[in-house]
């Protein structure tokens, strides 16, 4: 995808609804490239990881493409939003609730999540349980309850949840929470989306409805913003190196004209 600051935002198109997110940016104007090897990752300016099966996107991309998302995400810190899945594996920490008999009765208790396929990438220092509303039969839509600067541009946000994630707890002090869902009926509300730096985590999946108010803010408010300082501190970096050339030059012997 090309922006105004010539930035290219690539949809990691391992498994999920990449295909979704790509027409949602494309509605914006944008024409998104899909990203599949290690190797391309050198071109992106930023990333988005799509919804599908946490798990089973980490076995598709393999110990060499897990690695480098990891250097994407924790050294180069570009802007990345994952959505779902893509929420689930940029989570520091991450549970799943299974079914353990107490007294007669079956309830869902909290566990740290090992599937034995290897880390998540981490990055946003939340708590995130893995399938909290249930199987696929559960899946929802329900009003999203937007705060502070996700507020200002979507207000009225629907979430769409497809065995969504949920996130629990707010782990670091630099971790924003921009929106929560509400859910009566269930007597639950969960936090749907945060961010922190670079980073843009939504339990939900923007890219499965025409609203485009959240492919829009990714833009403005976390790829645009990098691609800016990136390019300030490149301008920088030219000016440090000329400078010890430019004193060099103004204390060298000047040679006495010819008369």
């Amino acid at each position: 995808m090309e922006t105004g600051q010539k930035a290219t935002i690539g949809v990691l198109a391992l498994q999920g609804a990449f295909q979704d997110h790509i027409k949602s940016f494309q509605r914006l104007g944008y024409g998104p490239s899909l990203r599949l090897a290690q190797a391309n990752l050198d071109e992106v300016d930023a990333l988005v990881i799509p919804g599908g099966e946490s798990t089973a996107m980490r076995i598709i991309a393999g110990e060499e493409m897990m690695s480098a998302l990891k250097a994407f995400v924790h050294e180069k810190r570009k802007p990345v939003w994952g959505t779902c899945a893509g929420c689930i594996l940029l989570s520091d920490s991450v549970c799943r609730l299974e079914p353990e008999e107490a007294s007669g009765a079956t309830k869902l208790v909290e566990k740290q999540s090992n599937d034995g396929y290897g880390d998540f990438i981490g990055g946003v220092g939340v708590k995130t349980c893995r399938n909290f509303f249930g199987r696929q039969a559960d899946s929802f839509e329900a009003p999203l309850r937007a705060e502070g600067r996700l507020q200002r541009v979507a207000p009225d946000m629907t979430a769409v949840c497809i065995r969504a994630p949920a996130i629990l707890e707010v782990l670091s002090p630099e971790t924003e929470v921009l929106a929560f869902v509400d859910l009566p009926d269930r007597d639950v509300t969960v936090t749907a989306a945060v961010a922190q730096g670079p980073l843009l985590l939504t339990i939900f999946h923007p890219e499965l409805t025409a609203d485009t108010r959240l492919h829009r803010f990714f833009v403005s408010e976390f790829v645009l913003p990098s691609l800016a300082a990136a390019e300030a501190a490149a301008l920088q970096a030219i000016k440090r190196e000329s400078l010890p050339n430019a004193a060099v030059a103004r204390e060298a012997p000047q040679e006495p004209r010819a008369r």
